[in-house]
């Protein structure tokens, strides 16, 4: 019998657990100059480094055919990192053309926490060469945790978004990372449509997928959303996420 009187206290340890998650995920992306840095870039399958299995990550760009924008990728690792250029952005789709590697370090200087991979294009203005990089980095990386999805909110689910989506699920099913689409560019879209665009793109992604993670939203413009919750899943994905002190 449930004693009467006594609330639960299962909420508020879940809820300690996500806060304390969130602001050591801060501190490993944000806490000093240092805490994110660029290590490598990968053109080639041969030139692919080995950094001693530390969990990694890759964020895809999305290409867009008859010259739309790309989707922000290089602003968006700029804006959870906190750092001005880390990333070099442009206004050109299809400028990141190699595998670049980021780490983010533990707080306490303990080593690696887990290793961001920006990731060259798919679809119509993607190169063969990117397509095989990105293939074999796939198919033969066991320490890949999670694949990041980039999705353009302004211009939704295209046919090139489907088939990738496709392809990460018959991939993941065979292998150890999952699969989280990511909408940017929230903050272009008018607020009162907001709920009913994300919506729409949430519906085209689980058609194409269902496997996939819940979708993260994001802006990095006027109203800047999605930090939070991509560092925290970066850092869930690696296995280290903040163990709760008994209360």
């Amino acid at each position: 019998m449930k004693s009467r009187g006594v609330p639960s206290l299962e909420p508020l340890h879940r809820l300690q657990t996500y806060v304390r998650g969130v602001d050591i995920a801060k501190k490993v992306f944000t806490g000093n100059a240092s805490a994110v840095q660029f290590l490598a870039s990968a053109p080639t399958i041969d030139s692919i480094p080995n950094f001693g299995g530390t969990p990694e990550h890759v964020s895809i760009i999305l290409l867009k055919s008859a010259g739309r924008a790309n989707v922000g990728k290089s602003s968006l690792i700029n804006y959870i990192c906190m750092r001005k250029g880390l990333a070099v952005t442009s206004r050109t789709p299809g400028r990141t053309q190699a595998l670049n590697f980021f780490c983010a370090r533990r707080v306490n200087g303990g080593g690696l926490a887990s290793m961001l991979v920006d990731a060259p294009g798919y679809g119509a203005r993607g190169r063969p060469e990117w397509g095989e990089l990105f293939d074999h980095y796939i198919r033969n990386r066991r320490e890949l945790r999670r694949v990041y999805i980039l999705i353009n909110s302004e211009h939704g689910v295209t046919a090139d978004d489907k088939l990738m989506l496709q392809f990460l699920e018959r991939e993941s099913r065979l292998r150890t990372f999952t699969v989280q689409p990511v909408l940017t560019k929230l903050d272009k879209v008018p607020r009162p449509m907001l709920s009913k665009v994300v919506q729409a793109h949430q519906r085209a992604i689980s058609e194409a997928s269902s496997k996939c993670l819940p979708t993260i939203q994001s802006a990095v413009g006027r109203r800047q959303m999605g930090a939070l919750e991509l560092r925290h899943s970066i850092l869930q994905a690696c296995g280290w996420t903040p163990q709760l002190k008994p209360i």
